[in-house]
């Protein structure tokens, strides 16, 4: 089961997870792997663009969605822990992809010459 991080903000709940859905568009918008291990490269932009996707994946449809983003980020404390736990979160749609699936679901492949 994929992590989520929950909080409450102004009696409103929120939930932020990755999808493979939110993964694919933070890529499409520059994102890559190596920006979210090494976040300290580009600590702005990483940081954010993490946000919005685990953001995204359950809020796409809120008003104003990103001067609420921004409301609710200021206010979030442990920002460094939040990054955290969003890095570990982001690498959960790819290794679910990875997947062995089990034998029942198994479908055999093979390359011709």
């Amino acid at each position: 089961m994929a992590k989520t991080i929950t909080f409450t903000y102004k009696k409103t709940a929120y939930t932020l997870e990755f999808t493979r859905e939110t993964v694919t568009l933070l890529e499409q918008n520059g994102l890559t792997l190596a920006d979210v291990q090494n976040i300290g490269d580009k600590p702005l932009t990483s940081s954010m663009l993490l946000f919005r996707g685990a953001f995204i994946a359950h809020h796409k449809k809120a008003a104003s969605i990103d001067s609420l983003m921004d409301e609710i980020w200021n206010s979030l404390p442990d920002k460094k822990g939040l990054i955290g736990a969003l890095q570990d979160m982001y690498a959960e749609p790819l290794e679910a992809l990875l997947d062995e699936p089990d034998e029942a679901g198994k479908t055999t492949w093979t390359v011709n010459q």
